[in-house]
């Protein structure tokens, strides 16, 4: 657990170190990350954490809390990282110029709910 904490905490800090902000990875330092082979796969594990901790904290929080979901994942559709990545990839394929600087963690949710919406 020692060891995945501090490889965490590697890849955390590397990609905020080439940020071009301090609050985090932008969309567009996520683009330029994924370019580059040295720091892609560090990039698209952030993303897959981020997409995948607010996927399961919507579930949990229906569940335990009963509040209302942020996302609704289909019964049918596994959620893994790799679909994360895909969805986030695909929303931001078509994303407005003006938020190319939010960070990946105020896109994301736009991202889910956009491709699990809760009807």
């Amino acid at each position: 657990m020692r060891l995945l904490l501090a490889f965490c905490f590697i890849i955390m800090s590397s990609l905020n170190s080439y940020a071009d902000e301090t609050e985090g990875v932008t969309v567009r330092s996520y683009r330029k990350f994924v370019q580059d082979p040295s720091t892609r796969v560090a990039a698209q594990y952030l993303v897959m954490g981020i997409g995948l901790g607010y996927v399961f904290g919507s579930v949990w929080g229906q569940a335990q809390l009963g509040n209302r979901p942020i996302v609704c994942p289909r019964p049918k559709l596994p959620i893994s990282g790799s679909v994360i990545l895909n969805i986030f990839d695909n929303y931001i394929r078509n994303l407005r110029p003006d938020m190319e600087d939010h960070t990946i963690i105020l896109v994301m949710p736009f991202a889910l709910q956009n491709a699990l919406p809760c009807s």
